[in-house]
């Protein structure tokens, strides 16, 4: 399909000089007081993203591309 063929696989069409990492291996993260800001995935931790998470969790420092 359309979308599948441009997400997931780093590579469009197995032709890896058209990345599909559009946004360059982060994401725009937009905050409660309405800013928003680019951030690389490695930056971007659990406690930052996922909500309620208590900071004895053991994941609470893990950046959210490590797997729980």
């Amino acid at each position: 399909s359309f979308v599948w063929d441009r997400i997931g696989r780093g590579c469009y069409q197995g032709d890896c000089t058209k990345r599909t990492d559009w946004h360059g291996g982060g994401i725009n993260m937009v905050f409660a007081d309405g800013h928003a800001r680019w951030a690389p995935l490695g930056g971007i931790y659990y406690r930052n993203w996922k909500r309620d998470m208590p900071e004895w969790h053991p994941n609470w420092n893990k950046p959210i591309t490590q797997d729980w």
